[in-house]
């Protein structure tokens, strides 16, 4: 396996953004590598998953990070996970960050041995809401100005976990907040930043997974995101597990510790359950 850690390379000031210290990581978990190549098929080519943790736009959620890459890689992806601007860094620096690592996984298919057409974006919680962002913002004019006209830099999936979506009667206030900045919104950022209202046809397919006991971001994130994605006829797959709170990521013992209680049972299929919706409806030759 090829691991590596990366800088993202951005000139901030070129995005409009001020340039910061502390510059985003893209950790690389790529199956292969020169001790095992007598073991691998060098020409093919796997799909690439980009996990974007949670942590409400103030902090990167480790449990939403390593676990899960680890599951997807065991599943055969090449993996990467982006530790990505937050709090006090506000909207659009962490979306420029995302589009900046798919431009990056894109431009390094050949050595990563990634599909270049089959990269997935999976983002939990407040990541879900950058994750779906990134699918909705793509086509638009303040990023195809920057980035081109999408060829590098549109996922061709979602995964969303636990999204926040709505910045409405729904909303996580906490994410918004860290994410504009400042405590309230107005009538018209309201209706720009819920993800349900930006949603078109050209918008990925889209994984959805949620719990109806979720007392932190209530499900109606995922039902009104799956409701604008089948009006705008956008293949999508929902999973909502009636028990289980927030959080859960992956919902086994690698994210809970032993004294917390057992984890709810129907939740912790949500990958392989995934996986399955990527490559037999997604990413079929």
């Amino acid at each position: 396996m090829i691991y590596k850690k990366l800088e993202l390379e951005i000139d901030y000031s070129a995005l409009g953004l001020p340039e910061q210290t502390e510059r985003p990581e893209l950790e690389c978990f790529v199956p292969g590598g020169e001790a095992d190549r007598e073991m691998q098929d060098f020409s093919r080519r796997r799909p690439a998953m980009l996990i974007l943790p949670g942590g409400a736009y103030a902090f990167i959620s480790e449990r939403e990070r390593a676990p899960v890459a680890y599951r997807f890689l065991a599943a055969d992806f090449a993996v990467f996970t982006l530790r990505y601007s937050v709090k006090p860094a506000v909207f659009p620096k962490a979306l420029f960050e995302v589009y900046t690592a798919i431009s990056l996984i894109r431009k390094n298919a050949e050595e990563w041995l990634v599909d270049p057409d089959k990269i997935a974006v999976c983002g939990f919680s407040a990541g879900g809401h950058l994750a779906a962002s990134c699918g909705a913002f793509w086509n638009c004019d303040f990023v195809t100005k920057l980035f081109g006209d999408g060829s590098l830099h549109k996922p061709n999936a979602m995964v969303l976990s636990y999204p926040v979506i709505s910045a409405g009667e729904y909303a996580h206030r906490g994410s918004f907040i860290n994410l504009l900045g400042k405590d309230s919104m107005t009538d018209e950022e309201i209706e720009y930043f819920s993800i349900e209202n930006r949603v078109t046809a050209d918008f990925p397919p889209s994984f959805v997974w949620h719990t109806a006991e979720d007392g932190v971001v209530p499900v109606t994130n995922s039902l009104l995101l799956c409701e604008s994605l089948s009006r705008n006829k956008v293949l999508f797959e929902l999973h909502v597990y009636p028990r289980g709170g927030h959080g859960l990521s992956t919902c086994d013992g690698s994210v809970f510790r032993t004294d917390s209680p057992e984890p709810p049972e129907k939740p912790r299929s949500w990958i392989s359950e995934c996986v399955n919706f990527l490559r037999n409806d997604i990413f079929k030759d």
